[in-house]
Parts: C-alpha cells; structure tokens; sequence
C-alpha cells in the first residue's frame, strides 16, 4: 500500500512539473503587449556643439514581445538612441524615432509606440572655457579654546569651467561640496569636491581641490602705549586729546597675537563727534590689520582739550 501511494505520489508530481513547464512555454512564446522606461542617450553631436538645457532623460515606451523575449528585455541593457547628427547652434525640436530603441542583446522588439516624450526640445551650444575661483561650502567648528583663522585656502585658487558657453559664462566661482568639520585641534588639509550640480552639461578641472584649514589655539596679549590720533581737526586748530596713548587686550590665534605690533594697530578719535554731535566723552576706534578680537582696557573714553599746544603732528599717521 504504501508504495502504492509513493509511485501514485511521484507520478502527480511529475504530472504537475510537466504541465507547468508546458505552460511556461505556451506563455513564454505568447505575444504580449507592454510598456518599458528606457533611458534616453544623445547620439552623434557635432564635435563643437553640447546641450545646455534639460531634457527627459528617459522614454517610456510601448513594445510588442514575447514572454520569453519580455524576460531578457527585463534584465537587459537598454537605451533610446537619438540622432543629432543634424544638431546646430540655437534651439532645435528633434523627433524620437521608434526604430531608435537598442538592446544590447540583440532582440529587436516591436516598438508600437513613444508615449513620451515624442520629441526633444534641445539648445545647442558652443563648448567655452575660463578661469574662476573656487568657494567654501564647508562648515568649521574648532575645538573649545582654539580658534579658525578664515578663510580656507584651496590649491589650485582657480580651476577650469569647461561647457556650454551660456551657462559656463555666467559662473563667478565654483563652491565646494558641503562638509562640516568639528573639534579641531590642528591645521587640516584634506582634498575636497567641486559641486558641479547645479550647471547642465559643465565640469571642472581639476574636479577635486586641496583644502587648506588654519586652525590655532587661542590665547590672549595685553599690549600697551598703542597711540591715539585725534582726525579732522579744523585748519589752525590747536585741539589735542586729553592722553593720546590706549592700552589693548587682543585675543585670537597663538601665532598672530604673539606676533602683533603696535603698528599693526590704528586707534583714531574723530573730532567732528565732539563738535557735531555735541559729546563730551568719545570712545576711540580701533583697526587691527589682522584677525584678531580686542577690548580696551584704559583708556575707553576720551576728551577733548582745547586752546593748548597741539600733539596732533605726534604720531605714525604723520
């Protein structure tokens, strides 16, 4: 009995294995009628000319095939080939031909249509080239008690813009891709992206640039006798300061606080804020040539002394 059942068994399922596999060759062999995307490839433009528009970059399109034929259109590579052999400067509308569809396997299936797009609305340029500067897109956050000294530095300063001369003209520079560092302790230099995603059909060379971070820790000076020029003193005017020397504290990166001078240091009262706006007392303005932070330290107001002998020839602004 029960072998029986075993051989009843394995005849059911060879049955069953048989009856599928007809199946699957009656409905791989059966026509079937469907629609494929395709990706769309620009074929034969003069060597002078580049598009400088958008454009669908695929197709979606009706074809007729087997299903046999269905499976390896699947799985294969495919693409749109459009012509533009005819291409000329300016804007051109290119109709996409149904012969145009291209596998690489080989099988030529029957395209009974392109739904879309059925034709191409393409600008046609001339390929242009200049120098433009590259700019940070990158985002520095040193660790506590130090201190970036912007900018960032990139090498090569300039890069190449090659395309289109209608997009390529209007470009000032390039920027960066966006990164962010943090906590750094030291300088850093590291290669870095050009972002080329928002101009059709550009590129640059080279396309990755070197980045260069200063980065230094912080520290403080107290510099003093920093000289005080009072300006816009009137024609024959004997008008002079109540002192004519300030004391600073600057605060930045070690190396250029330690290397400051006072003559990196322009401190200037204007008389007219005396006079004009009526005030007694004026606070000095202070201009340091380097990337430093200061605060006064004394003294932070200064008066105005008239009808004495005068020390406005004194000083290095003369």
């Amino acid at each position: 009995m029960k072998n029986i059942l075993v051989t009843n068994f394995s005849v059911k399922l060879f049955s069953l294995i048989l009856a599928i596999g007809i199946w699957l060759h009656v409905a791989t062999e059966k026509k079937h009628v469907t629609q494929i995307k395709v990706p769309i490839v620009l074929m034969t433009i003069p060597a002078n000319l580049l598009t400088s528009n958008t454009y669908p970059v695929t197709a979606e399109v009706q074809i007729e095939a087997t299903g046999k034929e269905l499976l390896t259109i699947y799985f294969d590579e495919k693409r749109l080939e459009v012509d533009c052999r005819q291409a000329k400067l300016g804007n051109q509308i290119i109709k996409i031909e149904t012969n145009q569809l291209k596998l690489a396997s080989g099988i030529v299936p029957k395209v009974l249509a392109i739904h879309y797009p059925k034709q191409l609305v393409l600008e046609f340029d001339v390929l242009y080239s200049k120098k433009i500067p590259v700019s940070s897109s990158i985002q520095v956050d040193p660790a506590e008690n130090h201190i970036w000294l912007k900018p960032i530095l990139f090498e090569p300063p300039l890069v190449e813009a090659i395309g289109p001369r209608r997009i390529v003209s209007q470009i000032e520079s390039v920027y960066s891709e966006s990164l962010v560092l943090q906590d750094l302790q030291e300088d850093d230099l590291f290669n870095v992206k050009l972002d080329s995603r928002n101009y059709i059909n550009t590129r640059f060379s080279p396309s990755i640039v070197r980045a260069k971070v200063d980065i230094q820790k912080r520290t403080s000076r107290e510099i003093q006798d920093i000289f005080v020029v009072l300006i816009n003193i009137p024609e024959n005017s004997s008008a002079h300061l109540d002192t004519n020397r300030v004391t600073l504290l600057v605060s930045g990166g070690v190396e250029i606080v330690n290397n400051l001078k006072k003559e990196d240091i322009n401190v200037y009262v204007d008389y007219q804020n005396f006079t004009t706006k009526g005030k007694e007392e004026v606070p000095p303005k202070i201009v340091v040539f380097k990337e430093v932070e200061w605060t006064i330290i004394s003294p932070k107001v200064f008066r105005l002394i008239e009808g004495e002998d005068s020390l406005k020839h004194a000083g290095p602004w003369n």
